[in-house]
């Protein structure tokens, strides 16, 4: 038998900023921007301005450098967002 249980997340619950000390901001950032240009620079080499071996680094094919930016990206902001 399977047995499901549902999390029930306040709608009220917001991560502000504002709250966060220095170097929880800095990180959180540093999060943001990460993920923000390895989705923009995906987007940009999904319509064809750039290629992807533009973005391969120490023998690692491009997809993976920018995946690897973005997820990088996304532990820097949760690292930020630790104790909320």
């Amino acid at each position: 038998m399977i047995h499901y249980e549902i999390l029930i997340v306040p709608l009220d619950m917001r991560f502000e900023i504002k709250e966060l000390r220095g170097w929880q901001k800095a990180f959180v950032v540093v999060g943001y921007v990460l993920m923000l240009s390895s989705f923009s620079l995906f987007s940009v080499t999904l319509l064809g301005a750039l290629e992807f071996e533009a973005f391969s680094y120490f023998g690692q094919s491009g997809i993976r450098s920018l995946a690897g930016v973005g997820v990088t990206g996304c532990l820097l902001a949760a690292i930020g967002f630790w104790d909320k």
